[in-house]
């Protein structure tokens, strides 16, 4: 069997079913792959909808777990022990792929055989007033020329730290011992960053294989201010741990890790600032300080608005030069 598709469930009532379609839409033998659907403990109408479409489509191989909540690593990490295929690909309940992406991922896979990490970009599906806008959100410069090292490729492009634009050869997993940390926000960061430092064989194409949805209710919108600290508390250590795991490894990797730190203290602070959330950026201003993240590196990732972006870098270094610690 080819693909072992893991999909983390939690009270996805309204998008799991058009996920798991997108699959058996598929123009991709039914017998090649399984989708191996964790349900972590939801309390809505989730589970029986997917075991409706399970007996609807008996001949896909569907296979359902339910759990005890734990959120989406521990979701994962259950997934990567019950998957059997060649090759493991993380898709989130919400998110959806487009037609053949099987078929076209796995002719990449039959020409590279020994690739450790595939991995490919996406576009947004933003939820708007009028519908669904796609929007590319790759990036068209980071693109292989040959199989290298994970360590090569990140000497010399920006990598995606999402999982779900990833394939992952499972032996590779396996063998890498990387788990995704639980009861962390953004734990993609770390185990993307863990998986493509010992990969031997990588490989980036830019063709958009995934979409990824994205609601109109920001996190910021829709939480208080102690999830909030919880959630940038948690980028924070990935940051931490980033930057601790790349120490010894090449400069240019660590001007890498640099940059994306840099990124996320951005986004971080744009989105605090946007919802008016002035005590959380003193807050984190002054761990960034003690962290010694100041000043922030110029952001280089080619599908952002670099002007933008570097304006908004000199605001909160100034910011941050006069901030008390």
């Amino acid at each position: 069997m080819k693909f072992s598709v893991i999909i983390p469930v939690y009270n996805l009532e309204g998008y799991i079913i058009r996920c798991l379609e997108s699959f058996t839409s598929q123009n991709y033998h039914p017998k090649d792959f399984e989708l191996v659907v964790v349900n972590d403990g939801s309390t809505d109408g989730s589970l029986k909808l997917i075991e409706e479409f399970k007996n609807h489509f008996s001949d896909y191989k569907i296979e359902i777990f339910t759990k005890q909540n734990g959120g989406l690593s521990s979701t994962r990490n259950f997934g990567i022990s019950k998957a059997q295929g060649d090759y493991i690909w993380f898709v989130d309940g919400d998110d959806w792929v487009p037609e053949n992406s099987f078929f076209k991922l796995a002719t990449y896979l039959e020409q590279m055989p020994n690739l450790d990490i595939l991995e490919f970009d996406y576009e947004l599906a933003l939820e708007t007033s009028n519908g669904l806008e796609y929007k590319y959100s790759g990036n068209p410069e980071a693109k292989s020329e040959t199989v290298e090292t994970g360590k090569a490729f990140v000497e010399a492009h920006e990598y995606s730290l999402g999982v779900t634009v990833k394939i992952y050869r499972r032996d590779f997993l396996l063998a890498s011992s990387c788990l995704f940390l639980e009861g962390k926000y953004s734990e993609d960061n770390l185990f993307s960053l863990q998986t493509i430092l010992k990969a031997e064989n990588y490989y980036k194409i830019n063709d958009v294989y995934y979409y990824y949805y994205q609601r109109q209710n920001s996190i910021t919108k829709t939480k208080t201010a102690e999830h909030l600290t919880k959630y940038y508390d948690d980028i924070f250590h990935n940051m931490l741990e980033m930057r601790r795991i790349t120490a010894t490894e090449s400069l240019a990797i660590q001007k890498t890790i640099a940059r994306m730190n840099s990124f996320f203290v951005l986004l971080m602070m744009l989105d605090l600032f946007k919802n008016k959330k002035f005590q959380l950026i003193k807050f984190f201003g002054k761990k960034l300080k003690r962290e010694n993240f100041y000043p922030l590196e110029r952001v280089e990732m080619n599908y952002i608005n670099k002007r933008k972006f570097s304006a908004f870098r000199f605001i909160v270094n100034t910011y941050l030069k006069f901030l008390n610690v």
